[in-house]
């Protein structure tokens, strides 16, 4: 049986003689429900996530409130404070998105696309450099990294990129030094 996406059920190391234990849910190893079978960098990486969606969970729900400091942001920023609800609805849209580990990707892509604008608006107005143009940057980091750290698809993907570049960068200094010597 498959609960969420994660398989439940008919797992034979928690057969007994009798049958499977019904006291206990019978969850197979590396599950939703057995974290103690999933490496560190996956935990690690749901953990990044949720602390990445809530904190954007948190805006996007500011935004569709909209209490006055948002109503003041936005102008402040040259937006109208209509637009605010539809900004946060667009928001919490790619927060589901890259809430579920199948989207997640999609998701992580779209709200990188969202936090760029929000640079793009804070540095458009003159904010602080380090503490508002680049916090946007900063939660996309580590949006980033928890998408990495949960999926081996992605992270094998990365890999092949790193490994695509180093081996370039190889191919260009070999072909220096050959350069040189001749």
């Amino acid at each position: 049986m498959r609960f969420l996406g994660y398989t439940v059920g008919d797992d034979p190391a928690r057969q007994t003689e009798l049958g499977p234990d019904p006291d206990l849910p019978n969850f197979r190893r590396g599950d939703l429900m057995n974290p103690v079978g999933r490496p560190r960098a996956h935990r690690v990486g749901l953990g990044l996530a949720a602390f990445t969606a809530a904190l954007l969970v948190v805006d996007g729900v500011s935004h569709v409130v909209n209490p006055a400091f948002v109503a003041t942001t936005m102008t402040e920023l040259g937006f109208a404070h209509s637009a605010a609800p539809v900004i946060g609805i667009i928001e919490l849209c790619c927060v589901a998105l890259y809430a579920f580990r199948r989207t997640a990707p999609l998701g992580a892509v779209l709200l990188t696309g969202y936090l760029g604008g929000a640079v793009a608006a804070n540095l458009r107005v003159d904010k602080p450099l380090l503490s508002t143009v680049l916090f946007p940057i900063y939660v996309s980091l580590v949006l980033w990294v928890g998408v990495v750290l949960r999926r081996d698809d992605v992270r094998s993907v990365v890999a092949s990129i790193v490994k695509a570049d180093n081996s370039g960068a190889e191919m260009s200094a070999s072909s220096t030094r050959m350069e040189q010597t001749a």
